[in-house]
């Protein structure tokens, strides 16, 4: 794979190769110029000798004055040799297209670097015309010559020396320079993949540097920005995936950009055909509300965002939506199943009602007691302690009735609160059947509690004991005298103990049976509540039930009597 060179590389590179260039120039510039000059100065000296040999026809006179290598050939203005004083005339040929001839004629003087054809011999030649002939003088293009025409050895020296510094010089500043840029793009790659190594990446000390550690300052605030960014984002997004009603986010082009799972399965709910794709919530008459207020607050122009709620009622089942418009026209939409928290709020209010209403005759009768006793003074000792007597009984019906409220509220609403330990179910039993030892007694009822010692299980004591409690009580109020009570743990499975409690009374008509665990449920014959009673009693038994893992239904007795099938959680 090829591997791109560094900036550092580059830079050197690019440098050195403009560096290598201007110094060629120079150094063929200036080799041209020297030529120049020594040619001008060779012609100069020749043109001297020309000058001598034309002021004169007796030529071999004159070449024994003149240097001895030197070659000498007169030539007319037709090209014909005059003389040459190194072959016979008559043996040339027409010297009239020589190039330095032809420079002659031309602009009076020529010369021309060559191999002569008469002698084989390369020659510097120098021609000058002197109107009707032309002088060509010559010197062998030997060692001497060509030594006169080489360089200077000092000028190329000095050039190499000072390109030797130069290279050095931009070897130091493209690793100078390079380094920051090689840095900078080392950081570059690695904030492009996402993995920059903070600890690791260093910038020269220069001002290159300088910016290097601003943008490396600048980029860790902005990653540690998206970070933080990206975890809200996160946050944001499994908060919705896990929010327990339906939720989705749109564009302000009202195109979908998340839904969670549920809003997709309620609006599929409410529309009259199911479609996977949410934006056909817009075609459908059961979301024409939440158009027609998008239509009436976009653009947002206040400063607090449009919220708009309605109710909606579909299959038996009632749902919140509300729409929340963003400043930047997006929106969001939340729809909520608050079936169950309507139920629960109509329950309340029904249970509030129902305290109200069992509050008021207990007040009553204790207040109308108390006023009699306070308007009539008169009255005798023996009816005075009659009323006494009442009021004070309702006194009991009324802590029976705050103390079950209080327990019921506390299993419903703070199970948490409530501690387990090992509870021995005969022993509670035991001492149930104790504590109403003379009722049971006066009302010859028969107890029969086949529990054992052996059944213990991890539970709230407090609560087991009121479930006994309120069976036995039911039975003391409710069932008659004479009767037999049973109890009995009949099976063991599944981690749970299984019970039969049943007295052999007067039963429940069976349209009520289904009713009785309710609070304040009033069952119209048989079984009534004038014995008195807070009438949360068979509620209590089964939310302490529930609390401990178990369920309990009721049931008549072919033989007589109500039964009642209950399971405790062994731990």
């Amino acid at each position: 794979m090829h591997r791109k060179w560094t900036y550092k590389k580059q830079l050197l590179l690019y440098f050195a190769g403009v560096f290598t260039v201007f110094t060629a120039l120079i150094v063929l510039f200036q080799l041209s110029s020297e030529r120049r000059y020594k040619e001008e100065i060779l012609q100069s000296k020749l043109s001297v000798y020309a000058d001598i040999i034309a002021q004169t026809e007796d030529y071999p006179e004159v070449l024994s004055i003149l240097p001895s290598e030197l070659r000498v050939t007169v030539i007319d203005k037709d090209g014909k040799v005059i003389f040459d004083s190194r072959a016979d005339v008559d043996s040339l040929d027409n010297h009239i297209m020589r190039p330095e001839v032809q420079q002659s004629l031309a602009s009076s003087e020529g010369f021309a670097i060559r191999v002569s054809d008469t002698t084989g011999i390369p020659y510097f030649y120098f021609a000058k015309s002197y109107g009707g002939f032309v002088v060509r003088v010559a010197i062998p293009y030997e060692v001497d010559v060509r030594r006169f025409f080489q360089p200077d050895t000092l000028f190329l020296i000095l050039v190499f020396s000072l390109f030797v510094v130069a290279l050095f010089s931009l070897i130091f500043l493209a690793d100078h320079f390079g380094e920051g840029i090689s840095r900078l793009h080392s950081f570059a790659e690695a904030a492009e993949k996402g993995a920059v190594d903070y600890a690791s990446i260093t910038f020269p000390d220069s001002e290159l540097g300088a910016i290097g550690n601003k943008m490396l300052e600048s980029y860790r605030r902005l990653e540690q920005s998206n970070n933080m960014i990206a975890l809200e984002k996160e946050r944001l997004l499994l908060h919705i995936h896990y929010y327990d009603g339906g939720i989705a986010i749109f564009s302000p082009e009202r195109e979908k950009l998340y839904a969670n799972y549920k809003f997709i399965q309620i609006v599929n709910t409410l529309l009259d055909r199911p479609t996977p794709d949410i934006n056909d919530i817009w075609k459908s008459s059961v979301f024409a509300p939440l158009y027609e207020f998008l239509d009436h607050s976009t653009p947002v122009k206040t400063d607090f965002p449009p919220v708009f709620r309605f109710k909606l009622p579909k299959g038996g089942r009632n749902y919140d939506i509300q729409m929340l418009v963003y400043p930047d026209n997006g929106f969001e939409i939340t729809i909520n199943d608050v079936t169950e928290t309507e139920k629960n709020r109509n329950m309340k209010q029904q249970m509030t009602n129902n305290i109200a209403h069992e509050l008021r005759t207990p007040v009553s009768s204790i207040r109308g007691y108390l006023e009699t006793l306070i308007s009539c003074p008169d009255v005798p000792d023996e009816r005075k302690q009659v009323f006494i007597d009442r009021a004070y009984v309702q006194t009991l019906r009324l802590s029976d009735l705050i103390r079950d409220i209080a327990l019921i509220t506390k299993i419903e609403e703070a199970p948490e609160q409530l501690q387990k330990e090992k509870v021995s179910l005969k022993s509670v039993s035991d001492e149930i059947f104790e504590e109403f030892r003379e009722p049971l007694e006066s009302r010859r009822i028969q107890v029969e509690n086949m529990l054992s010692d052996d059944l213990v299980i991890q539970g709230n004591a407090s609560l087991i004991y009121a479930v006994f409690r309120n069976l036995v009580e039911n039975s003391l109020k409710y069932a008659g005298d004479g009767i037999r009570i049973h109890l009995e743990c009949y099976a063991k499975s599944d981690g749970h103990y299984h019970f039969t409690y049943y007295d052999t009374g007067k039963g429940v008509n069976e349209e009520h049976l289904s009713r009785i665990f309710e609070r304040f449920y009033r069952v119209s014959e048989g079984r009534t509540r004038d014995a008195g009673g807070s009438g949360l009693g068979l509620s209590i038994v089964r939310n302490a039930i529930a609390f401990h893992g178990g369920d309990i239904r009721a049931v008549n007795r072919k033989e007589g009597g109500l039964e009642f099938i209950f399971s405790l959680k062994i731990s």
